[in-house]
């Protein structure tokens, strides 16, 4: 289980043992233990939940890292981002995720793509005007390689998506894995007859694709678009 592999290493960076990572995340030892070793009856948990979002808070690591294979997950913890951070006394900081969406039906990731923004830095006293909230606990960065979502985010743009949103709370743009891994950003609408749309915004390239709601618990959301920042370079 990929997730045990994660604790430990968690576990070995921070020169924890069991106790102390559940005195950080306010749990018992033996719920702990549960995630390293298998119970009774042979089988082993992984961190869910608030037990999920809280492991994120106190290690730094994003949630989907917990549950990455161990390639993935050793890529990532060699170029650990700070993902948020305070700049100074009238200014935030939201960096890039380092999670790349694609809006392909196959999931395809454009590699050869730049991410050519890294951090976007904005006076405090504007992120209400910019982002439509006061804070930006959650808000990171994205780079979309595709056009399936044209019009509302074109190719090359900067996704701000909020990465506390992590299961689908009504229509709108997610970023999400489906069963077989595949990353994508999509817009999702629930429909009659339990049926989970997963929509393309340039649906006349891009056929929508439908998917029983039962089904759709075994995909995972990782965040919610909130924005899009146009990226069209002009020439003067």
């Amino acid at each position: 289980m990929n997730s045990k592999n994660r604790i430990e290493q968690v576990l070995a960076e921070n020169g924890w043992n069991r106790s102390e990572l559940a005195r950080q995340l306010n749990i018992s030892p033996q719920a702990v233990q549960q995630w390293l070793r298998p119970n009774k009856a042979g089988k082993m948990t992984s961190p869910q939940g608030e037990n999920l979002t809280n492991l994120a808070k106190v290690t730094g690591y994003p949630e989907h890292w917990f549950s990455m294979s161990d390639d993935a997950a050793a890529d990532y913890s060699s170029n650990k981002p700070a993902l948020i951070r305070q700049n100074y006394s009238d200014s935030v900081s939201i960096t890039l995720w380092d999670v790349k969406a694609a809006a392909g039906h196959d999931g395809f990731i454009n590699d050869d793509y730049p991410e050519v923004i890294k951090e976007i830095v904005i006076a405090q006293d504007h992120v209400v005007d910019i982002l439509g909230r006061k804070s930006i606990s959650g808000m990171n960065l994205i780079n979309v390689p595709t056009d399936s979502m044209e019009p509302t985010i074109g190719k090359g743009d900067i996704a701000f998506v909020d990465t506390h949103c992590n299961a689908y709370d009504g229509e709108g743009v997610y970023i999400f894995i489906d069963e077989f891994g595949a990353l994508y950003i999509k817009r999702l609408m629930r429909a009659p007859g339990n049926i989970m749309m997963i929509l393309s915004d340039n649906n006349s390239k891009y056929p929508p694709l439908q998917v029983p709601f039962e089904k759709f618990s075994e995909f995972r959301v990782l965040a919610k678009f909130v924005k899009a920042l146009p990226l069209k370079m002009v020439d003067l």
